[in-house]
């Protein structure tokens, strides 16, 4: 059985602008020119997951830290010129960070709300009923979560649900060849602060 695949996006040395900037470094010392080609490819992987966190939050009703709570960066390394921005399966952020209606567990029947549980996902679409659907409190985090029985199943097992994946997100709303684009932009003023280091004898 294979395990949980991870879905994201790759940052390289693409456009010319940036090839020709390492070109350039490598002239005043290979060494240190890695060095400073890995640190800009490390940091432009840690903007574009800002940048998709404040993408993910023009359309959607969720908390800046809840996207950035799924996305990963994997670093550049000196053998290895690209790092990434990563989340493990779908990238998807938990239900229960899109403002549940009850926002907590409802033992009593008296309580709970017939109608299950009710979340804002999109801002465009507005709040959504979902049946069958409650809050409770994982057993393994402690957190509240949104789940739903498995079939058949009168109390348990529960399973968590979760909302769209990031990636999926960015592909929906034709964002991700724009985050695509702005990563290479920042990667060449990355490069050039590390040109300039060179030049400066850093």
């Amino acid at each position: 059985m294979s395990g949980p695949h991870k879905s994201g996006l790759n940052i390289r040395i693409e456009s010319p602008t940036a090839s020709e900037m390492v070109a350039l470094m490598q002239l005043y010392s290979k060494t240190r020119a890695n060095k400073y080609i890995v640190q800009a490819l490390t940091r432009t992987a840690q903007n574009v997951r800002t940048n998709i966190a404040r993408s993910v939050r023009e359309t959607h009703n969720v908390a800046y830290g809840e996207v950035l709570r799924v996305l990963r960066v994997k670093k550049a390394a000196p053998n290895s010129w690209y790092s990434s921005v990563w989340g493990w399966g779908k990238a998807s952020i938990p239900l229960y960070a899109f403002s549940p209606r009850p926002s907590d567990p409802r033992p009593s029947y008296k309580n709970r709300p017939k109608k299950g549980v009710s979340v804002l996902v999109t801002k465009a679409t507005g709040r959504k009923a979902l049946t069958s659907h409650f809050v409770a409190r994982s057993s393994k985090t402690g957190r509240f979560m949104v789940a739903q029985r498995a079939p058949g199943a009168q109390r348990f097992p529960i399973h968590q649900k979760f909302g769209p994946g990031i990636f999926g997100i960015l592909k929906s709303t034709d964002k991700q060849e724009h985050i695509k684009q702005a990563a290479q932009r920042i990667l060449e003023a990355n490069l050039r602060h590390g040109l300039q280091r060179l030049r400066d004898g850093y």
